[in-house]
């Protein structure tokens, strides 16, 4: 009896490892194909967050250095596999060079001289929503600052 439940448990491992391995595949494939019809002189990178069962696409058409060898944006366009097809859910752009775009497992981040975002996918609603804002405002005429931060 031992030996049938330990071959029952390896083989569903194995089915549920090649289904992973399977989905994974066919999202790569989907957005190969996507990224194939992009006009030639747009920049592309993934974002893998841990709010999204699959990855990001930023897509931009215009980049710069940011760093030595560090190719960076402020603006682009973000797209996600959603039902089977690479879908646009959003924009999202920083003020300046001196505030690319970055991400990181958490979110994507843009910013400004006076702000900053975190953004991530929800998955439910199908967009990319701003998860986390902060805001440094200067009252006209006193110049006295007031902080926001909205969750």
């Amino acid at each position: 009896m031992k030996k049938i439940l330990k071959m029952c448990t390896c083989l569903m491992m194995v089915l549920i490892i090649f289904q992973v391995g399977c989905a994974s595949d066919q999202t790569n494939e989907t957005y190969d194909q996507f990224i194939s019809q992009l006009p030639e002189e747009q920049y592309y990178a993934f974002a893998e967050l841990e709010s999204a069962a699959y990855p990001v696409l930023l897509v931009t058409d215009q980049v710069y250095e940011y760093e030595e060898g560090v190719q960076a944006a402020i603006s682009c366009e973000v797209y996600y596999l959603q039902e089977g097809e690479v879908v646009s859910i959003g924009e999202i752009s920083s003020e300046g060079t001196a505030y690319p775009i970055r991400f990181s497992e958490q979110g994507v981040y843009t910013a400004g001289h006076h702000y900053a975002g975190k953004y991530n996918v929800d998955e439910k609603l199908g967009i990319l929503s701003l998860e986390e804002y902060a805001e440094e405002v200067f009252e006209e005429g006193t110049g006295k600052e007031t902080y926001f931060y909205t969750i």
